[in-house]
């Protein structure tokens, strides 16, 4: 994406916010579903078809919330455009890695009430396998820490060790990455003392990393 493009990108979600401000002061109307997150991403990338991208347009109208989310998508995928290309160490090392996610409304307090559980496709190159990742986060209470809670279920034929590595959304800094195991499907919560951050309050990304069995020591499938 050039940066004019970019630009009109990033002018149109503004447009649309002032829009939707206006609608809901002038007449406000009954909320409509939120789009899930994986549909969100489509339509900030382009692949929805016409219909679908006028029902998430009419939704956009009535929704700031979705409209600034939308925007937080354009940005960090514009983020990772310009990330450096080099690979690093631990990428070199790495069987395989996926690109980075950003679960809609990450780094924002939800409940089970608002928003369902954030669905994400992790495809390997050339059709070799793909990798599932579901994940739904909650924040601090009187009893507990916040956490995150992820679940997976990968359909490929390579052997390793599967890792979750997490980034600052808006940085693309690394916050931490941790490991999910060895088997093909499992679920696995992370408390924010586990994560050092809360998934609640800081935007975050994640990416998942296969790991070769023999460069990790034997903990356990």
């Amino acid at each position: 994406m050039n940066p004019i493009e970019q630009h009109e990108q990033l002018t149109t979600i503004i447009e649309q916010e002032v829009r939707a401000r206006r609608h809901r002061a002038a007449a406000p109307s009954k909320p409509t579903p939120h789009p899930s997150g994986e549909r969100l991403y489509d339509y900030a990338l382009g692949w929805l078809d016409s219909s679908e991208n006028t029902e998430i347009q009419r939704h956009l109208a009535v929704c700031p919330a979705c409209v600034r989310e939308l925007g937080a998508i354009l940005k960090f995928e514009q983020a990772l455009e310009i990330e450096d290309e080099q690979p690093s160490i631990v990428e070199r090392a790495a069987l395989w890695m996926s690109k980075l996610w950003m679960p809609l409304w990450a780094g924002e307090l939800v409940t089970a009430a608002d928003i369902p559980a954030q669905k994400h496709r992790f495809e390997m190159e050339a059709g070799s396998g793909e990798i599932t990742v579901t994940c739904f986060w909650r924040g601090e209470d009187e009893n507990a820490p916040a956490y995150l809670h992820i679940a997976w279920r990968a359909d490929m034929q390579t052997p390793g060790e599967f890792r979750a590595r997490f980034v600052s959304a808006e940085t693309q800094t690394p916050l931490v990455e941790l490991p999910l195991g060895r088997r093909l499907y499992g679920e696995k919560t992370f408390t924010s003392q586990e994560l050092g951050f809360d998934p609640s309050r800081q935007r975050w990304g994640i990416g998942i990393t296969l790991v070769e069995i023999d460069s990790i020591p034997d903990e356990g499938a």
